[in-house]
């Protein structure tokens, strides 16, 4: 059975308010993208899917509302790497694709250390992974997924996540996820975050998610 390859999503951007200062709440972006046609852009909201809540708390559900810590914290934009947006596996021509990959989530979160000491960035990236016609039975690939935190020029951190996906007998496409967390942002800097697909010497590319 093959599939058709839809043009790569051309995702839309739903810039933060920079005027209003966020709580420590989990601050979420997202980028919603068809692999058919089109695509939309949508805010979280408490509650909102099994994604964003496997970002913000863990577990496919969402706890109990717990008290605002003191301090507010500014989370970083989060872009997309220029050509990080889709990945293709096979020839050039779309009846040479064996698999393609596309993001269509991203979300982060800040939790606070020490007063003057910076916090702690998470950053979740999901996907869709679509059979192509030359895929054939070759129902397994790895999503390479880059997370990259600068501040200015300056690396602050750089991770790769290396995600196996498998589409299941009898489907076209399936979701992946990659949470990276742990990543320490030190006081006194206004760092972005870039993520993307591919190897990680992708240029960024200005365009905000979140």
């Amino acid at each position: 059975m093959t599939s058709q390859i839809a043009p790569l999503p051309r995702p839309m951007t739903d810039a933060p308010r920079r005027g209003a200062a966020p709580t420590l709440k989990l601050a979420a972006a997202f980028l919603m993208a068809g692999l058919a046609a089109g695509c939309t852009s949508t805010g979280a909201e408490s509650g909102g899917n099994v994604f964003t809540n496997m970002i913000f708390y863990g577990g496919p559900t969402v706890p109990p509302v717990a008290p605002d810590p003191v301090d507010d914290i500014e989370c970083p934009q989060v872009m997309i790497a220029d050509g990080g947006a889709a990945l293709r596996l096979g020839g050039p021509d779309a009846s040479a694709v064996r698999h393609q990959m596309s993001i269509t989530n991203v979300a982060r979160e800040c939790t606070p250390g020490a007063p003057g000491s910076g916090y702690r960035l998470k950053v979740g990236v999901e996907g869709m992974a679509l059979l192509g016609p030359a895929g054939g039975g070759a129902r397994s690939m790895t999503a390479p997924v880059q997370i990259v935190v600068k501040d200015g020029d300056r690396i602050i951190a750089q991770r790769s996540r290396s995600v196996a996906i498998t589409i299941p007998a009898g489907q076209a496409q399936t979701s992946f996820i990659a949470i990276e967390d742990g990543i320490v942002v030190p006081g006194g800097v206004a760092p972005t975050v870039e993520v993307g697909l591919g190897s990680p010497q992708r240029t960024p590319a200005r365009r905000p998610r979140g």
